[in-house]
C-alpha cells in the first residue's frame, strides 16, 4: 500500500539509514544476542523507528505493539502483555514485545512488566521507548540494554530532508531549508510533517510561510477570546490554510505562556492531538474538534 505520510514514506528501513543508531545495537541483532531493551531520548531522534526495524528483522510475525501513553494500566500489561508473552511463537523463534513511550506506564504496571520479562526472557524480547527516562523504574531499566540516543547534527536532519526534496520535487530553496531544520531541531519527523504540509500549497515554500503560524496562533485564540461560534472559528481556520502539523507546536508554546483557563487540560489536549494528526484520515476534522474542545475549556472557571 503506497504511503501518504511522508514521515512513514520515508522511514528508514535499515539501520543505516537511521541518524544515529548505536552501533552496539546494530551488533545484538546482526550476530542474534539481542536483549530487552530500553530506548531513551528527545522526541524525533530514531527510538521508534529503531525498534520497528529491530521488529522486521526478528519477529516480524510475532510482536505485540502498544503505545503505553494511552495504553498505561496494570490491566493491561497482565492481560494483552501477559497473554502475548506466555503464547508460543508460530516458528519457535523470538516473539517482541514492543512498548512505546514507556514512561507513561504506571509504577503498578512498570512493577508488573518486570515480572513477565523475567519469566519469559527465552521466549520474548521487550523494547521500551521513552522521552524521559527518569520516569522508568530503576528495577525495570536494570532488567534492559539502555541506549540513550543522542541529538543528531542539524547537517544531518538537512540531508535527509534533502533527500526527500529530491524525492518529491518539492519548490524550496537552501536557506528556507536550513531556516525549517533550525526551527523543529532536534525533531525530524516534525520537520518532514512541516514539510509536506507546505508543499501541499503546491508553491514555492517561503521564510514567511514557515514562520506564519505565530500570527495565525494569536488569531485563532483572539477569536476564542472574544466569543466567536466554533462554526465561526472553523470557518477562519479552512480561510487561512492552516497547516494544522505547524501551528500545533506554537498552540502549545502560546498555551504554557498564557493565563488561560483550565491550561494544563489544554495543554495534554494539544499534546494527544499532534499524535493523531499524524494518523488520522482527516487532519481537518481532529483539528476543528480539538479548537471545539479548547473553546469550551476556555469557557470553564
Amino acid at each position: 500500500m503506497k504511503e501518504y505520510f511522508w514521515v512513514e514514506k520515508y522511514r528508514p528501513r535499515e539501520f543505516e539509514d537511521v541518524i544515529g543508531v548505536p552501533e552496539q545495537i546494530v551488533n545484538s541483532v546482526s550476530n542474534g544476542k539481542i536483549r530487552h531493551l530500553l530506548l531513551t531520548g528527545t522526541a524525533g531522534t530514531g527510538k521508534t523507528t529503531t525498534a520497528k526495524i529491530i521488529i522486521n528483522k526478528i519477529a516480524p510475525n510475532d510482536k505485540l505493539i502498544l503505545n503505553a501513553s494511552k495504553d498505561r494500566g496494570i490491566d493491561i500489561i497482565r492481560d494483552k502483555v501477559g497473554s502475548f508473552a506466555m503464547t508460543s511463537s508460530s516458528n519457535g523463534n523470538l516473539k517482541i514485545v514492543f512498548l512505546d513511550e514507556a514512561d507513561y506506564l504506571t509504577k503498578d504496571a512498570q512493577a508488573s512488566l518486570r515480572n513477565l520479562m523475567e519469566e519469559y526472557s527465552r521466549t520474548c524480547i521487550f523494547i521500551l521507548t521513552g522521552n524521559e527516562e527518569q520516569k522508568i523504574l530503576d528495577a525495570l531499566k536494570s532488567r534492559c540494554s539502555h541506549y540513550k540516543f543522542v541529538l543528531p547534527k542539524k547537517e544531518e536532519i538537512k540531508e535527509r530532508l534533502k533527500y526527500i526534496v529530491n524525492e518529491e520535487n518539492v519548490n524550496i530553496n537552501d536557506d528556507n531549508l536550513d531556516l525549517l531544520v533550525n526551527k523543529y531541531y532536534p525533531d525530524i519527523r516534525n520537520s518532514i510533517n512541516i514539510l509536506q504540509s507546505l508543499n501541499e500549497l503546491n508553491k514555492e515554500i517561503t521564510s514567511d510561510m514557515i514562520n506564519i503560524e505565530n500570527n495565525q496562533v494569536e488569531q485563532i485564540f483572539n477569536l476564542i477570546n472574544n466569543g466567536k461560534s466554533w462554526k465561526e472559528v472553523r470557518q477562519w481556520i479552512l480561510d487561512n490554510n492552516i497547516l494544522f502539523n505547524q501551528i500545533i507546536v506554537k498552540m502549545v508554546e502560546y498555551t504554557y505562556k498564557s493565563n488561560l483557563s483550565n491550561k494544563v487540560k489544554i495543554l495534554l489536549l494539544l499534546k494527544d492531538t499532534n499524535r493523531y494528526l499524524n494518523i488520522c484520515a482527516n487532519p481537518e476534522v481532529e483539528f476543528s474538534l480539538t479548537i471545539l474542545q479548547i473553546m469550551n475549556l476556555v469557557k470553564e472557571k
